[in-house]
C-alpha cells in the first residue's frame, strides 16, 4: 500500500517526498520514525552522500531515496491508523 501511494504521487508530478526517516541521530544510521531500519538498497546510486554534513533527512524520487537537507520544503506523506477501512475486494 505505501509504495502504491508514492507512485501516486510520483504519478501526478509530485516529484519529492518525505517519507520520515532520518539519519539525525546516528550519521549513517537510517531509520524511520518508528525506530525500524531503512533498506539501504533502495537509495539512489552513490546516495546517501550526506553533501556538506548536512544532509540527514530522506526523500523518495522517481530515481530512489535520497538524503536531503532537513529543512528543504517538500510533500509529505504522514501514516495515521484507521479503525474502518473499505477494500472493494
Amino acid at each position: 500500500m505505501k509504495v502504491n501511494i508514492i507512485y501516486f504521487l510520483l504519478d501526478i508530478d509530485i516529484d519529492k517526498v518525505f517519507l520520515g526517516a532520518s539519519d539525525l541521530d546516528e550519521e549513517g544510521v537510517w531509520k524511520w520514525l518508528n525506530g525500524e531500519p531503512v533498506k539501504s538498497t533502495l537509495f539512489r546510486p552513490n546516495e546517501p552522500n550526506d553533501s556538506n554534513g548536512r544532509e540527514h533527512c530522506l526523500i523518495e524520487s522517481r530515481a530512489g531515496y535520497n538524503d536531503v537537507r532537513c529543512s528543504l520544503d517538500h510533500t509529505y506523506i504522514c501514516e495515521v491508523p484507521t479503525k474502518n477501512a473499505y477494500s472493494p475486494n
